[in-house]
């Protein structure tokens, strides 16, 4: 394995570099104003590099054989034609059909990597996208790692491409182009949006995967090391190397995140490793963007041994210490019968969408709800049926809670599924419970049992069974919160 990956690196070490990078190309979108796009690329050390866009003349400064020049800010709008040559000729490039408009990276493992030609009702998904001409399509090939930051992307598994049934749905070739995730994020966006607003979609994943090696060696400093081992391509950093740093040059508005299954053993790690990722590639792409991440489903296949996969639901919510974060909850999208295994449920649509509500919200700036209800605090209210009361965050209900049916699906041990519980004599017991009178709070109790229980916990399973809903329709994540006692 060693002898393998040193040759994988040294057969990348020696790839001519092209005059245009291979993640722009014809068709793409380019960040609108009032950011500035890049275009980037190698030509022969000390060759001036023209850009030919919009009525102007670029110049790039001449220096090493890397050429950058950064156009000035744009409006969303296109078609636009981009020419770029050498100043003695000998290299030319026309770049057609680029819009300007809103770039997003989507990475992670394989929920990323899931294809828009696997979700309940593809076939009738993937047409759709005839009616998506403005998103426009970029997927990272996968295979290549480095131990080392490569300047381009190894291989391209789509080049931009404009969204058609064939570009999001690749003949019904599973695993590949196009991430429905992404996808069902991008269209969302649109469909609240201007309809006419570019919306660019780079696909950068590889299934399988953990925070490490998507994590640059500054961020991975930041964190005590686990799992240092692991073989290629979990290494740290190698993806970063060959997946992400290629991309840096590229002016983007947000990125969106699918990952953590991988690293579901480990949770107080990920509470360290996620923010610090998330920290490092701001910084190393020189842009305070959005970042918008996936609460992990439920699943049990491949699950951790309990209670460590409900610890990492739990710990990805240390991405909100930093600023500009948003999650969706997708504890009610499991899916026990997915042919693929119920690590991945087929309901990508909820997902995607649920990312674009925090986008709208956050990017946007839309008066749209995207969070469900957040746990506060709880309070006894009597030892008499050990009854509790649970209150949530102003803003996150709405005008009120709601009940939805939630069962243990069949092929579920109920030993994975998790409902309201409360902990009392050291012991969890499924409480019964009410909406209160306010509709604002959840009221739970024991009949029969006068103690004082010291835990409350919702969802606090491998499979969460989801019945907890705000006035939007958007779910309460999972939680366990201490239980204060003032009587």
């Amino acid at each position: 394995m060693k002898l393998f990956l040193i040759l994988i690196l040294f057969t990348i070490s020696c790839q001519a570099l092209p005059f245009i990078s291979s993640a722009l190309g014809s068709h793409m979108v380019l960040q609108r104003a009032p950011d500035r796009a890049k275009l980037w690329g190698w030509t022969s050390p000390g060759q001036t590099v023209f850009v030919f866009f919009n009525g102007k003349n670029y110049t790039s400064v001449p220096g090493p054989a890397k050429w950058v020049v950064t156009l000035d800010p744009t409006i969303a709008g296109g078609p636009y034609t981009i020419t770029v040559r050498t100043s003695d000729n000998s290299m030319e490039a026309v770049l057609s059909d680029v819009m300007f408009g809103d770039v997003y990276i989507c990475s992670g493992q394989s929920n990323m990597q899931f294809a828009t030609n696997q979700v309940y009702n593809a076939e009738a998904e993937v047409e759709a996208a005839i009616n998506y001409p403005l998103i426009r399509l970029f997927t990272v090939g996968q295979g290549n790692y480095s131990s080392s930051p490569l300047d381009d992307l190894v291989s391209v598994e789509q080049g931009w491409s404009v969204a058609t049934p064939q570009s999001v749905g690749n003949n019904f070739k599973i695993w590949t182009y196009f991430s429905a995730v992404c996808w069902f994020f991008g269209k969302s966006l649109q469909d609240n949006l201007d309809k006419t607003l570019p919306i660019g979609l780079v696909s950068s994943n590889w299934g399988g995967t953990i925070i490490q090696t998507w994590s640059s060696p500054q961020a991975l400093s930041q964190c005590p090391q686990v799992n240092p081992n692991l073989p290629p391509p979990n290494q740290p950093s190698l993806l970063w190397n060959s997946m992400i740093v290629p991309l840096l040059p590229m002016t983007i508005k947000g990125a969106v995140w699918y990952q953590g299954e991988g690293n579901a053993d480990s949770p107080t790690y990920y509470c360290c490793a996620f923010p610090a990722m998330i920290n490092d590639w701001r910084q190393y792409w020189g842009i305070d963007f959005p970042f918008f991440f996936v609460q992990l489903a439920p699943y049990t296949e491949g699950a951790p041994s309990f209670p460590n996969l409900p610890e990492t639901r739990a710990t990805q919510e240390c991405a909100f210490k930093v600023p500009k974060v948003g999650m969706a909850v997708t504890i009610d999208a499991g899916d026990v019968g997915s042919p693929y295994g119920n690590i991945h449920p087929r309901d990508k649509k909820t997902v995607g969408t649920r990312l674009a509500l925090a986008a709208l919200s956050i990017v946007y700036q839309k008066p749209v709800q995207y969070w469900g209800p957040v746990a506060l605090k709880a309070v006894l209210l009597s030892t008499t049926n050990s009854m509790v009361e649970v209150s949530f965050v102003e803003g996150t209900v709405g005008s009120k809670l709601q009940f939805f049916e939630g069962l243990c699906p069949p092929g579920i041990s109920v030993n994975d599924c998790g409902w309201y519980q409360l902990f009392v004599n050291n012991v969890w017991k499924n409480a019964t419970v009410a909406i209160g009178e306010n509709q604002q709070t959840l009221v739970l109790a024991l009949p029969g049992f006068n103690s004082v229980p010291s835990f409350v916990s919702y969802g606090w399973a491998n499979w969460p069974v989801a019945s907890l809903y705000n006035e939007y329709y958007l779910p309460a994540g999972p939680f366990l919160i201490p239980i204060s006692v003032t009587i």
